[in-house]
């Protein structure tokens, strides 16, 4: 799975460059067509035609609405050469504005892709949640019921089988920086750690700390010595497993508290 990832990611960053190359030819194209045929109508219809009404910006402007098969009809050529060009710059409008469109399609299915797989960057995000155990998917409900306006980045080490419904996920090593990064941990101002890893815990604390210093994290620790551990790393709020055990307890010998 994680040589899929690789592979997927190097042949994004490939499309993501020609696409953007292709956007900017596109363009390019686009100006030196609307200048040359806009130039060429000027001089077939205005300098040596009847047309002397209109200036050159006018034939520009001609050009481009020509190419963008709009036609309002506002200036149309009188002379024998002047329909052979407005042919020709309808032709040409045609392929280049057929070429952006499938341009554009492609980014936007690009990004869609990307989303699906986990591979998008993220932005605005209020908190991130790392880890895949139910205690972390707890904590997700429990977020989306009480703050609905909260947008929430959830990191998974692995692709889901089925990727969550309604919420923005990222997969990759979450003790790297350019997972926390493409999960929106730079203008994050929570994250939850669920990982039962307590050297991974620390660790990811550690980098999201660097990335963002002003962020509130809310971890779990499996020990005392872990615990200390990561609040001198920056750690707010550090969630012990024993309390969990403790509450298993209480539900036993104390059914009423819950």
């Amino acid at each position: 799975m994680s040589m899929i990832f690789a592979i997927f990611k190097v042949l994004r960053k490939l499309l993501r460059t020609f696409i953007k190359r292709r956007l900017i030819l596109v363009f390019v194209l686009f100006a030196i067509s609307a200048l040359i045929n806009g130039t060429l109508f000027y001089i077939f219809e205005v300098v040596h035609g009847p047309q002397k009404q209109f200036s050159y910006l006018h034939c520009i402007y001609w050009a481009i609405v020509t190419m963008a098969t709009v036609g309002y009809g506002d200036i149309v050529p009188e002379t024998f050469a002047g329909y052979v060009i407005a042919g020709e710059t309808i032709i040409i409008g045609i392929a280049v504005f057929t070429l952006l469109i499938s341009t554009i399609a492609e980014a936007f299915l690009q990004q869609s892709l990307k989303r699906y797989m986990g591979l998008a960057r993220l932005k605005n995000v209020d908190v991130v949640v790392i880890g895949s155990s139910e205690i972390c998917k707890e904590a997700i409900d429990e977020l989306r019921m009480n703050r609905k306006d909260l947008k929430i980045s959830w990191v998974l080490e692995e692709q889901p089988k089925t990727p969550p419904e309604d919420i923005d996920f990222v997969v990759g090593n979450p003790i790297e920086e350019e997972t926390l990064i493409r999960a929106g941990i730079k203008s994050a101002k929570h994250l939850i750690v669920c990982i039962l890893d307590d050297s991974m815990a620390i660790h990811i604390v550690l980098t999201a700390k660097r990335l963002n210093k002003n962020i509130r994290i809310a971890a779990l620790a499996k020990s005392s010595k872990t615990k200390e551990l990561l609040e001198e790393a920056g750690v707010s709020i550090v969630v012990p497993l024993r309390v969990i055990g403790r509450e298993l307890a209480s539900a036993v010998f104390e059914p009423s508290v819950t």
